[in-house]
């Protein structure tokens, strides 16, 4: 049964996020929620799913925010369709984290175009995680992660559609490699290649449990990303004349994707900024701040070697600190962490 007022919604959200800092849930509080928010993408009334995110985000209660955001996510990236003869099918928005590492330094700014490795990638892909043969489908192209994760969930749910039947869509927007010179640490492209995961409702446990062992280390996932880096940073090469080191990861769920994306972006960029200055750092001074990641190498003397700083993570402070700790350890530097997400 739909919760009836706003206030009961915004009390269950309430109650929920605090409840899933802990690591739990409760199936009745999610089921009512989910139903809600289909019911509000159904009747097409963003204004009410508007007015709950304002007032989560106006009691500043950041774990409670994320949780709202990742279940609008969740509700957006999922849903069943109907095919020929009446078979229910459903339909899964995933997205594929990638970084570009130009080799070479010049002012070139160059949108991606129709990537031609698209088709080899997606039955590699498959055959790698053991899915469905042409249950996959990649975009066109990847995408800037932020234009992505600004997404409303009326797009978020039309992408997956528009995939499916067309191969791209009008909410996608080709990424820009920039090659041009950045300063000290070493110069990255943070992208997301949107994908759609069709399954029928009888196999759907089985898929997306494969999907899931995408986080294993197998030889075969090992074999796909290594066809797959050097199928992407050939093709940049051949059609934008870019030289460039590609570094593509494993798809994940649209809701999942997002926390995955900034906890790999984060270690790219404090690995590459200590091996740019290896030898001269001596720790890493590390805080979270509103919805901002910040870092600072010191040197032996604790003053600034560089600061630099990206978006938060929808993740909880101790999986930040976690994350930060091991790349300071991978690079045998101290590290102290403040984690202040109301500051």
């Amino acid at each position: 049964m739909k919760l009836a007022t706003h206030n009961q919604i915004a009390d269950l959200v309430r109650n929920a996020g605090k409840l899933a800092e802990t690591g739990q849930s409760d199936p009745a509080q999610f089921a009512e929620l989910t139903s809600w928010l289909n019911d509000c993408l159904d009747r097409e009334a963003p204004e009410d799913v508007d007015a709950l995110v304002q007032l989560m985000r106006a009691e500043g209660q950041p774990s409670v925010e994320r949780y709202l955001t990742r279940m609008m996510r969740l509700v957006a990236g999922n849903q069943g369709i109907s095919v020929d003869a009446g078979e229910s099918q459903e339909l899964h928005l995933l997205a594929i984290p990638l970084f570009l590492h130009p080799r070479q330094i010049d002012d070139a700014s160059l949108p991606l175009t129709f990537l031609e490795c698209r088709a080899e990638l997606e039955r590699s892909l498959e055959a790698a995680l053991g899915l469905r043969f042409a249950s996959l489908r990649l975009a066109d192209f990847p995408v800037s992660a932020i234009d992505l994760e600004q997404l409303t969930m009326a797009q978020t749910r039309q992408i997956a559609l528009n995939l499916v039947q067309q191969g791209d869509s009008p909410y996608l927007t080709p990424a820009v490699i920039d090659a041009g010179s950045s300063p000290e640490a070493a110069h990255h492209q943070s992208l997301l290649w949107p994908a759609v995961l069709r399954v029928s409702s009888e196999e759907r446990d089985v898929q997306l449990a494969l999907l899931a062992g995408a986080m294993r280390q197998t030889p075969e996932l090992a074999r796909f990303k290594h066809r797959a880096d050097e199928l992407l940073e050939q093709e940049l090469h051949d059609s934008l004349g870019i030289s460039l080191r590609a570094d593509m990861y494993m798809p994940a769920l649209f809701h999942n994707v997002f926390s995955l994306f900034r906890v790999i972006e984060l270690n790219v960029m404090l690995n590459q900024s200590l091996k740019h200055f290896k030898g001269r750092c001596n720790s890493v001074s590390f805080g979270l701040f509103g919805n901002r990641l910040r870092y600072s190498l010191l040197d032996e003397n604790a003053k600034p070697l560089m600061t630099d700083e990206l978006r938060a993570p929808s993740e909880s402070g101790p999986t930040i600190s976690a994350a930060v700790r091991a790349a300071c350890a991978r690079n045998g530097v101290a590290c102290t962490v403040k984690l202040s997400p109301d500051a």
